[in-house]
């Protein structure tokens, strides 16, 4: 009984390490896709006596010039610089930095970022708002993610010591933990971890990035940073600490909406250009009014949703009306063996075989939002739902269309004309692109202190019957065909 409780508060930790390390990762990612941000240059704007490293209190200023006072030094310390301080000098020099800032999961990202010209900064200049932000976003987020692994891991502490709990995972005694042996310990709780999420635990431990994970990064991942006295009073100080403020204002240029995680430029999705004219006119607001104010960050997910959906929407149908378009061929490229589904693996290899590529995460977040019976694998059901259009009477028309699969075929333009092919991957890659980019924005809603999605759905739904109802006449709009998208899933 022990060894099982052992054993659950072990796959507990690992599971939030995995989630925690995505999460890091999507902020990476939009922080990086910014155009003018640089690594060296980046790491000269915290490091302002230009001493070769960043210390406590460099993170302190930085996070103190941009009103963002909800960390301590010591947090700073403990959760910020410690888990990528690999010399242990208490310090972060330009390596480690690199390390804390470039993505794990995006190899053309990275290589993008770190071929950028380096630009000087002033020892009194901030960078663009856009970064400035992006970095705030992420350093908050390891400082908070760090914080809550802490206090599992010091649970965890209290049960077993770091050996004993690296034996539970090296049950063959290699003296490592590779993918298949984490695979194998979830199994055996009967937990349903899907591959992508074991392949994120283990890439958080896995420091010198071999694939496998030893002793020493188990244990330095598995041991809290601070004695349980500490812990209580780092608790009692964050729930003492003044609210978090956006930074102040900065010249920047313009990024893609979708990547920008400000609050601000999510809210300006859905407010109207006169907002500053309007704003000092007493008005009585409407139902509708109101909850576009109240709910900004919910209301603009909506409307990236639906930017999304009618751009696709559009796209299904020119594609299913192409004579030689059949979903059966579509799918059954990918799924050789005829199985009725597909991996991540799999569909990535026979991409691969068109010279055609998409990023691992992004594939297998389409896999995870489309797989209803969460395998992790893809069936013909799920990936219709993505490339059919909603009309039925494209459906029936669809369902007309002669299928060309041959066996063997060695690609899919031997059966499609050129214009079908074409639309085809166009559907596809943007349906993958849909599906990163509003997790990535879904992710930056639910960490916004404001949004309360209980709240929300309670001020939308109707007459209290735990529903939305598409036909209420408070609705919006756009709600209405947000809704509309979402009820075919």
């Amino acid at each position: 009984m022990e060894n099982t409780r052992v054993k659950k508060a072990l796959a507990r930790l690992l599971v939030e390490i995995g989630q925690a390390e995505q999460q890091v990762e999507v902020l990476r990612q939009i922080l990086c896709e910014q155009d003018h941000f640089e690594t060296y240059s980046t790491f000269l704007r915290l490091d302002r006596t230009r001493k070769g490293f960043i210390g406590s209190k460099d993170f302190l200023s930085f996070f103190e010039e941009n009103h963002h006072e909800a960390h301590s030094e010591q947090d700073i310390k403990d959760f910020l610089i410690h888990p990528y301080d690999q010399d242990a000098d208490g310090d972060i020099s330009y390596a480690e930095f690199l390390k804390l800032v470039l993505p794990l999961d995006n190899p053309e990202l990275r290589t993008i970022t770190s071929q950028r010209p380096i630009y000087e900064i002033p020892q009194t200049q901030k960078l663009s708002y856009d970064i400035e932000y992006a970095l705030l976003r992420l350093f908050d987020r390891l400082i908070k993610s760090n914080r809550k692994l802490d206090v599992l891991k010091l649970q965890l502490s209290s049960y077993s010591d770091a050996e004993l709990l690296f034996s539970l995972l090296d049950k063959n005694q290699k003296g490592y933990i590779e993918l298949k042996a984490l695979n194998f310990f979830f199994q055996q709780l009967n937990l349903n971890i899907i591959d992508f999420e074991v392949l994120w635990i283990l890439r958080s431990m896995d420091l010198d990035i071999t694939g496998r994970v030893s002793m020493g990064e188990f244990k330095a991942m598995v041991t809290p940073v601070t004695p349980r006295n500490q812990r209580e009073g780092s608790v009692d100080q964050q729930k003492r600490a003044r609210p978090s403020k956006k930074p102040t204002d900065v010249s920047y240029s313009t990024q893609d909406e979708f990547h920008s995680s400000s609050r601000n430029k999510l809210a300006s999705l859905v407010t109207p250009q006169n907002a500053k004219e309007q704003k000092h006119k007493p008005k009585q607001l409407s139902k509708t009014q109101e909850l576009a104010e109240n709910h900004e960050p919910f209301f603009a997910f909506l409307k990236i949703i639906i930017k999304y959906e009618r751009e696709l929407e559009i796209l299904r149908e020119q594609l299913c009306l192409r004579k030689d378009f059949n979903i059966f061929d579509s799918f059954r490229y990918f799924d050789r063996d005829g199985l009725g589904y597909v991996t991540v693996a799999q569909m990535q290899e026979y991409l691969a075989k068109l010279n055609l590529s998409t990023d691992f995460s992004a594939l297998s977040l389409y896999f995870i939002r489309l797989n209803k019976n969460k395998t992790g694998q893809l069936r013909f059901s799920d990936y219709a739902s993505s490339i059919v259009p909603k009309s039925k009477k494209i459906q029936s028309e669809l369902k007309g269309h002669q299928s060309r699969f041959k066996e063997g075929a060695l690609s899919l333009e031997e059966m499609w004309s050129k214009t079908t092919y074409k639309l085809f991957f166009e559907v596809f890659f943007l349906t993958v692109e849909r599906e990163s980019m509003v997790e990535s924005v879904r992710q930056l809603m639910m960490q916004d202190d404001t949004f309360d999605p209980f709240k929300t759905f309670k001020a939308i739904a109707s007459k209290d019957l735990s529903l939305i109802h598409i036909s209420e006449p408070t609705r919006q709009a756009e709600i209405s065909y947000a809704v509309f998208c979402l009820k075919k899933k």
